[in-house]
């Protein structure tokens, strides 16, 4: 009776849905419209006062094997998060860019967000993380 009692226990901490613990929550991203099979495909995860700029909250990156793609990235708590990914072709770890700035290389954004001549912006990209796993589904431009 006793084994049972901690097997029940057991199985529904484990089959609990809220994942929120010191690691953070974790985000599934699917990402499709993968032309070219090579190199990888790099993503960050962005809070509103980061968005601008190049510094992200958790990071991730896959070898493309195909023309989809899985990462998973963890944000710490719940609120409200954004990420930005590119295919990086020629292996640099950078996302290649022309002289007047405009990316050489293919990218993405949440939401499959769009900016006009640029960044699009936080609201766009935006979603709510709570305290189940979030999965996004987005297409590389």
């Amino acid at each position: 009776m006793m084994n049972t009692l901690r097997l029940a226990a057991v199985l529904i901490a484990v089959s609990a849905p809220t994942i929120v613990d010191a690691a953070g929550v974790n985000i599934t991203v699917h990402v499709t419209g993968i032309e070219k099979q090579k190199g990888e495909v790099f993503a960050g995860l962005y809070d509103a006062s980061n968005w601008s700029g190049d510094h992200f909250i958790s990071a991730a990156h896959v070898a493309v094997n195909g023309s989809d793609a899985t990462l998973r990235l963890v944000a710490p708590n719940p609120g409200r998060y954004a990420i930005k990914m590119f295919h990086d072709l020629d292996g640099t770890g950078k996302l290649a860019k022309n002289f007047l700035g405009i990316p050489t290389e293919p990218y993405a954004f949440s939401n499959n967000a769009t900016g006009s001549m640029g960044l699009p912006e936080f609201g766009a990209a935006a979603f709510e993380v709570g305290t189940e796993r979030v999965r996004q589904e987005v297409h590389m431009q």
